[in-house]
């Protein structure tokens, strides 16, 4: 019996009474009754000691020092390897745990690859994280398992982007006013400037399909759902094309 598949809208072999993986994208699915026919719906699926892997990612979520998160999350992929959650927090974790003299380096975190669009890393620093962005060996391992690249490239995408624009825009006394504690202006007037030289300059550089149009889109949402309003964004955006 062959069947549409909700996920990629090709048709599949269907396997009545348990789940099953769709046969174009990987996807996994399930065969529920439809009138007098049948229909596929998406299913989970979860690995051999997935479950466990997920509380250790979990605690690693919770905070602590980084070595003690990375030893965690080193933990979980040992339970379940073929995991993509588990993989996608192990990449989204960049080298946060990793021995490091200068704690001020803030090219540890993963999102902070995205500073390579405000434009004042150095040709060589500038080179190695573009190429890093999309061709991590992590973010290859992630795309491998998902079973949908476009769609994990998308969430990666806005990950990264929410993550950079709480901690190096928001969190930025330089970009949010704040002074003693105080914050003085708009906070989507004062953050729209460097949001919106990033997403110009991310049109600047020659990315590979889909990120180019991905990655501006992610930094949209990023500044729409973190810090408010694009009305101050899109009037930046006009005044850096013109």
């Amino acid at each position: 019996m062959k069947l549409l598949c909700p996920r990629c809208g090709a048709e599949t072999d269907a396997v009545q009474n348990e789940s099953f993986a769709c046969g174009h994208c990987g996807g996994w699915l399930q065969c529920v009754p439809n009138g007098m026919a049948w229909m596929l719906i998406p299913a989970n699926h979860t690995l051999p000691g997935e479950e466990e892997a997920m509380r250790l990612v979990r605690r690693s979520e919770e905070g602590g020092e980084p070595a003690a998160r990375k030893k965690l999350l080193d933990e979980a992929l040992a339970l379940c390897p073929d995991s993509l959650s588990v993989n996608k927090a192990v990449l989204l974790f960049g080298r946060l745990g990793d021995p490091c003299k200068d704690l001020t380096d803030h090219h540890r975190f993963k999102c902070y690859l995205l500073h390579v669009f405000e434009g004042d890393e150095k040709p060589a620093m500038q080179e190695a994280m573009l190429r890093e962005l999309t061709e991590d060996p992590q973010l290859q391992r992630c795309l491998s398992l998902a079973p949908d690249r476009r769609a994990f490239i998308e969430d990666y995408c806005l990950s990264m982007c929410r993550e950079y624009v709480n901690l190096f825009i928001r969190g930025n006394s330089q970009y949010n006013g704040t002074i003693f504690g105080f914050r003085f202006g708009s906070l989507p007037k004062r953050c729209s400037a460097p949001v919106a030289l990033m997403i110009y300059n991310m049109g600047q550089v020659k990315l590979p399909e889909p990120y180019d149009t991905v990655l501006p889109a992610a930094m949209r949402k990023a500044f729409e759902s973190e810090i408010g309003e694009p009305g101050w964004l899109n009037e930046a955006l006009e005044r850096i094309r013109a």
